[in-house]
């Protein structure tokens, strides 16, 4: 996530589609989410069941001890493992360290031009098209191509997040079922 940092910072892209690309990547590792709990599989077509719309995001603040915590909850309407259609909320909150998902969302918006619709998705491309799993993944590849040889496992895409999230939780000596509950997965494969 440095890296990526560090590299958005140089490039020589629009600030929207920086401030884009971050918020997505700190919403995908802090929630573990799979890219297309996200983003659209389209760019001129959404489908309202999967891709995340403004409605499906609220900003809550709670009580953790004696702090007030801020947090972005993040409705999936159709986790890969929910059979009865409930969904599942990811409450992600603010780190206040470099990869801060709220903060990043709260940049994203602050040059977005676009209305945030509650029946629109919420990352979108300047134009207004949906920014799709496909268009981040050849984000990732213009920011890290040159070090493919040089990252472990040799390539990073959209599932690296996820996956990303359960290496690190693993590293630190988390219990399976707490890297379970993160990841939202229903067995120990």
């Amino acid at each position: 996530m440095k890296l990526l940092k560090v590299r958005l910072g140089k490039v020589v892209w629009p600030m929207w589609e920086v401030r884009l690309a971050w918020a997505v990547m700190t919403a995908a590792w802090n929630g573990s989410t799979r890219i297309h709990e996200l983003l659209s599989r389209q760019k001129d077509l959404f489908d309202p069941q999967t891709t995340l719309l403004w409605k499906d995001v609220k900003f809550v603040k709670i009580n953790i001890g004696k702090s007030e915590v801020e947090t972005m909850v993040i409705h999936v309407k159709s986790p890969k493992i929910d059979r009865l259609g409930a969904g599942d909320d990811i409450v992600i909150a603010e780190l206040g360290n470099f990869m801060g998902p709220l903060r990043a969302m709260r940049k994203y918006r602050e040059v977005s031009n676009l209305e945030e619709d509650p029946n629109l998705p919420v990352f979108r491309v300047e134009s207004g098209g949906c920014f799709t799993g496909s268009e981040f993944n050849k984000q990732l590849k213009k920011l890290l191509g040159d070090l493919g040889s040089k990252i472990p496992g040799g390539v990073v895409t959209s599932h690296s997040f996820r996956a990303g999230v359960a290496s690190e939780m693993a590293k630190r000596g988390h219990s399976e079922e707490e890297l379970m509950a993160v990841g939202r997965w229903s067995s120990k494969a």
